[in-house]
């Protein structure tokens, strides 16, 4: 079984740095055409050659003079005369030289285009959208810090009063006073079982800030096995932390509290710690709320709660019928549903302003973020698909169809793996799972067909933060499934037990969970996962009318509002998660949805016309805080599950 992590509201993933706009650069003219070539000169004609003159007549051979008698030699004859040479014939004239051809006539050169005009500077955001003019973005919401790594091992005391042991350490120069910081660490834990035997293993581990814990987990138990004899378990943990300006260094520190089976021979392999600071912390001290006017033909708006003063200091138009609201990991947009106009209103959290209005499907009605803050995802019911939004550019990417039913309900993997969708089929309260991969928007079918509580329409899924483990809560059972992030799917047989609704994973505490029963049932459950089976139920003392469940953020409270009824009081029910589920009870005049402020100071509990502060420290009900129409929906922080 997978160690768990504590999961904040900016969950683990990578993130990038926005760069500046860059300047426009002007539209370089066109190029001019070339001149036509000149035509080519005619070739002059050849000259006439000169007749070849007659060759000369050859001379006459002068006549052999006659042999005089033998005697006296007599006079030699003359030798006779040599014919004249012929005269020679006169050469003919040469031919005249052709005329060159007259060269072309140059093309003339095209003008050159004009220079275009250099546009505005962007102002300088890490979200802004690139335009003509640079559009304005969130003042730079995060930027890398630093990161420390090691592969050398550290060897853990085996003892139930082991001392701490520091595994990793990242240094910080500087924060500001507007920055909070996201702590991300994992150790990769190795230890040998004595035998065959089933092996428990129990550690704690807590982040400190300059020596100082700011973080502890509960005890991690239940690193079961029964056959194998070396094991290895990777556990890894989100923190964001709101320290105000100074110099600041994170260590974190491991140490074993039980075991049993185990030889002594506990080892941390290998440690990875990394952190991001955000400079735009708007998200940590206002509470967005959308409502509706009593025409629902008219434009709804999202109001802006100062969690600091409980006032309104500010209302947003949107389009008609605004429901669910959910904020993005950076805290830079919140995504608005429009049901009446089947659109989705971006706001831009650094100046409350709509900077974008996308068309989506019919009705939608859920809305989830990714954590590596690529995409945006909106359940269409009535059009029984789901919209991608490209969470950079603001811009719908693709709809993809998830079965014949209308899905109504959405969850994020922490690991950015997959968005689980719950839908809900004609008959009854029948309905289907299915996961859309967030690397290329793969539609998978879970394959089962559930049985979820029909009204009022509550979150039936829910998974750890090793991204591994899936649970559907059904109305008579729950249904448990690995995955991996190729999409395998492995389910493992469903538990039945009765009446269970909704759930949330307590991260960091072995994988317990607590959930909602039925709405006529004044318990609420808790389970431990462990291998392919559970410990428990046990169940805990609540009230009946059991509606939302949320965690803080810290992880130290499960809050539950409960809808009451004739016999029973509405309100907050708050649980001490590490206080022995110690239970308080916070009586409000109506108690719908709650929402959480990311330092887990405060509880909202959404009313008709009125959200309700709740100090959950204190557990006293605050001042109500009055919107102005009919409530729908709240975000206050990253949530990886819709409402």
């Amino acid at each position: 079984m997978r160690g768990c992590a504590h999961v904040d509201e900016i969950m683990k993933n990578q993130y990038l740095i926005s760069p500046a706009l860059a300047d426009s650069t002007g539209i370089t003219g066109p190029t001019g055409e070339t001149g036509d070539p000149g035509d080519e000169g005619d070739p002059g004609r050849p000259g006439h050659r000169g007749h070849q003159g007659s060759t000369g007549g050859t001379g006459a051979t002068g006549a052999t003079g006659a042999t005089g008698p033998t005697g006296p030699t007599g006079p030699t004859g003359e030798t006779g005369a040599t014919g004249a040479t012929g005269a020679t014939g006169s050469t003919g004239h040469t031919g005249e030289t052709g005329a060159t051809g007259a060269t072309g006539a140059t093309g003339a050169t095209g003008p050159t285009g004009s220079s275009g005009t250099q546009g505005p500077v962007g102002a300088l955001g890490a979200t802004g959208s690139t335009g003509s003019a640079g559009a304005r973005g969130a003042t730079g919401p995060y930027s890398y810090i630093n990161n420390a790594r090691s592969s050398t091992a550290v060897p853990l005391l085996l003892s139930a009063t082991a001392p701490w042991m520091t595994i990793n350490t990242v240094p910080f120069l500087y924060l500001k006073n507007n920055q909070a910081v996201k702590i991300d660490a994992s150790f990769l834990l190795s230890w040998d079982s004595v035998n065959t035997d089933a092996t428990s293993l129990s550690i704690e581990y807590q982040l400190l800030r300059n020596g100082n814990m700011i973080y502890k987990s509960l005890s991690t138990y239940g690193f079961y096995t029964n056959s194998k004899m070396n094991n290895k378990e990777l556990i890894d943990l989100f923190y964001v932390d709101v320290p105000g300006s100074g110099a600041y260094t994170y260590s974190l520190q491991v140490r074993t509290t039980g075991f049993s089976n185990v030889q002594n021979t506990l080892k941390i392999l290998e440690t990875d710690m990394a952190a991001v600071a955000f400079n735009n912390k708007s998200f940590s001290t206002y509470l967005y709320v959308s409502y509706r006017p009593q025409d629902n033909q008219e434009k709804g708006h999202v109001a802006v709660v100062d969690t600091r003063t409980d006032s309104v200091v500010q209302t947003i138009e949107v389009g008609r019928g605004p429901g669910a609201v959910a904020k993005s990991p950076d805290g830079a947009i919140l995504y608005v549903a429009n049901s009446g106009d089947d659109t989705v209103s971006l706001i831009d959290t650094s100046t409350n302003q709509v900077t974008a209005t996308l068309s989506v499907g019919s009705n939608p009605t859920a809305i989830v973020v990714a954590p590596d803050n690529s995409k945006a995802y909106v359940a269409n019911s009535d059009s029984g698909n789901v919209t991608i939004i490209d969470h950079a550019a603001r811009k719908v990417l693709t709809t993809v169809s998830v079965g014949n039913g209308h899905p109504f309900a959405l969850l994020a993997s922490p690991k950015s793996w997959f968005i689980f969708v719950a839908t809900r089929l004609d008959q009854g309260g029948q309905g289907e799972v299915y996961g859309i991969s967030v690397k290329n928007e793969q539609v998978i079918n879970t394959g089962y067909t559930y049985d979820f509580v029909e009204v009022p329409q509550r979150n039936p899924l829910a998974n750890s933060s090793d991204g591994q483990t899936f649970l559907i809560f059904q109305r008579n059972q729950f249904a448990r499934f690995t995955l991996t992030e190729s999409g395998d799917f492995t389910p493992i047989v469903p538990y039945y037990v009765k009446g269970w609704t909704s759930g949330i994973y307590l991260e960091g505490s072995d994988n317990v969970i607590y959930i909602m029963n039925s709405p006529v049932s004044n318990q609420l459950v808790k389970v431990r996962l462990i291998g392919g089976s559970y410990d428990g139920p046990w169940y805990l003392p609540s009230y009946r009318g059991q509606r939302h469940i949320a965690l803080t953020p810290d992880q130290s409270k499960v809050c539950v509002t409960i809808v009451g009824d004739d016999d029973q009081f509405p309100g907050l029910q708050v649980i001490e998660t590490a206080n022995n589920d110690q239970s308080h009870f916070i009586q409000l005049p109506v108690a719908n949805l709650v929402e959480i402020t990311p330092d887990s100071a405060k509880a909202y509990v959404s009313e008709n016309q009125y959200v309700h502060p709740v100090d959950i420290l204190g557990y006293t009900a605050l001042s109500a805080v009055y919107i102005g129409g009919s409530v729908q929906g709240m975000s206050a922080a990253y949530n990886t599950r819709s409402s």
